[in-house]
């Protein structure tokens, strides 16, 4: 996905993978970093700034209806259809 973006920007770009607090090595070794974010708030802590946005993605809870009441309580399930009214 990130060779993609770039690609469609015209610009070459070496990418590597980074695992765990990415943001905070950042500043020390590369010029820019795709990073999963959910506030931004590390990255500001760490000086850095969002300057563009490669994906926007949500998080979704998938149920089987013809499962759900057989693996789960039917309170759980219930607390589960309050936050998620839309369900």
């Amino acid at each position: 996905m990130t060779k993609s973006y770039f690609a469609t920007k015209g610009i070459e770009a070496s990418i590597h993978l980074s695992y765990g607090a990415t943001e905070a090595k950042a500043p020390e070794i590369v010029d820019a970093v795709v990073d999963i974010t959910e506030t931004g708030r590390a990255l500001r802590a760490a000086g850095l700034k969002v300057i563009g946005t490669v994906l926007t993605s949500f998080t979704e809870l998938i149920a089987n209806p013809e499962s759900t009441l057989t693996q789960i309580s039917a309170k759980q399930w219930s607390k589960f259809r309050h936050y998620f009214k839309e369900f």
